[in-house]
């Protein structure tokens, strides 16, 4: 699976047409399922590297986020017939084991998407949300922060609440996959639980303060 997780992490999330990218990848899965054995190790792998992480595939909470969305609001207006849902639905992975884990969408299509709705002048700019909220057909509340990161909680989980990723530090969690996204963690929550402290990433230990002794 070397040559897949090398079309995967460049030919994905570094490519801004991911029609490419979608086509190559449904290319290599026939390639690896028509294998036999192989099929069920690329299975294996997609369902134990790939859907638990953010990397090419990325959650609702990851969309939300990169849309400056909350997660309640996305996951509500997915389920209608508004302009959002209908973008959103010509976004999402429907491949092998879609689904399994929630949903998931093309990580470069979302990227896309932001571009398209901030007209080019910048994902954060009031041009965006006026325009997301005209997808929606309703006034949003979204976030109002300079990208928003999504941090796990001290149960390694996904939480809702977006932060700035200046009041966050990186983590390195055990098994979490060098082609992923970075964790994030909230340094509040590292301070709240020392025993956090061994996952954070050495470039960032310099922002958390001294331990006591």
């Amino acid at each position: 699976l070397k040559h897949l997780t090398a079309v995967l992490r460049f030919g994905l999330v570094s490519c801004r047409s991911f029609e490419i990218g979608a086509r190559g990848l449904a290319q290599t899965i026939k390639v690896h399922l028509a294998g036999g054995a192989h099929g069920v190790l690329f299975v294996r792998w997609l369902l134990h590297q790939i859907l638990p992480y953010p990397c090419f595939l990325w959650d609702a909470y990851r969309v939300a986020a990169r849309l400056r969305m909350r997660v309640d609001d996305l996951e509500r207006l997915g389920k209608g017939d508004n302009a959002l849902a209908r973008d959103l639905r010509q976004r999402r992975y429907t491949g092998v084991l879609a689904g399994f884990l929630g949903d998931r969408w093309w990580r470069s299509a979302i990227e896309d998407y932001a571009w398209e709705l901030a007209d080019s002048s910048g994902s954060n700019s009031e041009r965006s949300m006026d325009n997301l909220c005209g997808k929606a057909g309703e006034n949003l509340d979204l976030w109002r922060i300079d990208h928003p990161v999504v941090c796990l909680d001290d149960n390694l989980q996904p939480s809702a609440e977006f932060i700035s990723p200046l009041d966050a530090v990186n983590l390195r969690p055990d098994h979490w996959p060098a082609f992923a996204d970075a964790a994030w963690m909230k340094i509040a929550t590292m301070i709240a639980d020392p025993a956090l402290r061994a996952m954070v990433d050495p470039l960032d230990e310099y922002r958390l303060p001294a331990e006591d002794g």
